[in-house]
């Protein structure tokens, strides 16, 4: 039955805010990425084992650890509905590219003037995909070529089937994969683990599925971030420590594809879709922020950056691990302080490439590359393989 047009004025703000509500989610998993990073590039991770600040640090690693997961869940939650768009990767490519000039010219401009400059830095800094200078970048470009493939696979295939391949993914990957990485996933840092939580993204797009009160997938998120945790460290103390058994290291339940990890991720990104918010002006800041957050990424990731400069001799934690209260305000404070920076230095590129037209440029590149794929793919001699 077709919407009478005073339905369509009654739901569309209803939409609206469920949008802003992943803007949220979107803002939250950025400032997850640096905390985790505090934590680690901080060494407030590698503490002893039996004092405070061991449990403290891992504690908040394990509540932060679905970041990236659930960045990636809504990436494909939103790839579902919409075409894809060559200019997208070309302003995406320009963003990196634009990103790492601009931090290799802050930091490795005093290594110029001494004549020992990271060649090796600067080489991936003008290579920035193949170069796997971002790993997450590089993912996420193979991820979206592949996307238009994806959508047209998960449109096509009915809800019992789509649950089911959901179902084998979540087995293969998250379970066996995690166990013994046969399927050469690499602990979630690949494409292929994009994909799995693409048809999951989809899958809960499409049929508008798992709409129960948020405080019930938040409190699944918080017990299985924690249940995770306490595996990780049953595991070491009585693999490690009581039988002796040499490992790769104590954070072994810390991968993307870790079911735990996945599980966690999914209710978190559960809740916040059936969170709403109502306030006018916490929707504008979060509307503001949000297409600022991929920024924040590049510029407190670049090689650059955190060549034990940003974490150990500017923002070290190590001296705060003395008291639980001055480490938790310094790692606030830390983390407010490399988001609100690095969102003001990505809101001047946003201006910058507006005021020399670098997105119209993107635009025309885009629109380039698209007429040349579809004389490709239109092609005799493509049609007939």
């Amino acid at each position: 039955m077709t919407q009478t047009l005073k339905e369509k004025q009654v739901n569309a703000p209803a939409k609206k805010k469920r949008l802003t509500n992943f803007e949220l989610l979107r803002i939250l998993s950025m400032v997850m990425i640096v905390t985790l990073h505090y934590l680690g590039k901080g060494c407030v991770l590698y503490t002893d084992n039996t004092k405070w600040p061991y449990y403290f640090g891992w504690i908040f690693e394990s509540l932060c650890f679905v970041a990236v997961n659930c960045y990636v869940l809504l990436s494909g939650y939103f790839i579902t509905e919409n075409s894809f768009k060559a200019k997208k990767l070309i302003s995406l490519w320009l963003q990196v590219f634009a990103t790492g000039l601009f931090c290799c010219a802050v930091t490795l401009l005093p290594q110029v003037k001494a004549g020992a400059i990271d060649k090796k830095i600067l080489l991936k800094t003008f290579l920035p995909v193949i170069s796997n200078e971002y790993w997450y970048i590089s993912a996420y470009f193979v991820f979206y070529l592949i996307s238009p493939f994806l959508c047209r696979a998960a449109s096509m295939i009915n809800q019992r089937r789509h649950k089911i391949l959901n179902c084998s993914l979540i087995v293969i990957f998250a379970f066996f994969g995690f166990i013994n990485d046969f399927t050469n996933i690499k602990n979630g840092y690949s494409f292929l683990w994009f994909v799995v939580l693409f048809f999951v993204a989809s899958y809960i797009r499409k049929y508008d599925s798992y709409n129960k009160k948020p405080i019930f997938y938040y409190s699944m998120y918080v017990l299985f971030a924690l249940v995770n945790l306490l595996c990780n460290l049953g595991y070491d103390r009585i693999i490690i420590e009581k039988l002796k058994i040499p490992t790769s290291g104590a954070d072994i339940f810390f991968s993307y594809n870790c079911i735990l990890v996945f599980l966690s991720s999914l209710f978190l990104f559960l809740a916040f879709k059936n969170t709403e918010i109502k306030n006018r002006f916490f929707c504008a800041v979060i509307n503001f922020l949000s297409p600022l957050t991929l920024g924040v990424y590049l510029i407190h990731e670049h090689p650059a950056i955190i060549n034990e400069w940003l974490w150990v001799k500017v923002l070290s934690p190590l001296p705060y691990l003395d008291s639980p209260v001055r480490l938790f305000l310094h790692l606030i404070c830390s983390v407010g302080i490399v988001y609100i920076v690095c969102s003001l230095i990505e809101f001047v590129r946003t201006k910058i490439f507006a005021l020399f037209g670098i997105n119209k440029l993107s635009d025309f590149l885009g629109r380039i590359a698209e007429k040349g794929a579809k004389k490709v793919f239109n092609s005799k001699t493509v049609n007939k393989l």
